[in-house]
């Protein structure tokens, strides 16, 4: 079953489903047993584990912390160089 057909079977858009999938979006409760009710399985099936969840997160907290610090870095202005001892 492709994104965009889950999609249309439980009402919500193909990103929302792509943002699903990568874990940046959250699901409503209503949402999920549709999936699971779409997908034929138990809904404990479609929930992941605390680790998971966590790694999920360490990962995604990682990429904003290292995107942040590119666009600060960006931002500052050119200063004088420091000179080699």
């Amino acid at each position: 079953m492709t994104q965009a057909e889950l999609a249309k079977r439980i009402g919500v858009s193909r990103t929302s489903i792509a943002n699903l999938e990568r874990g940046t979006q959250g699901i409503q409760l209503h949402d999920l047993y549709d999936v699971a009710a779409v997908l034929s399985v138990d809904i404990h099936h479609l929930i992941p584990s605390h680790q998971t969840r966590f790694k999920v997160l360490e990962a995604v907290a990682e990429k904003d912390i290292l995107d942040w610090l590119q666009r600060a870095t960006d931002s500052l202005p050119a200063g004088p160089r420091r000179r080699k001892r």
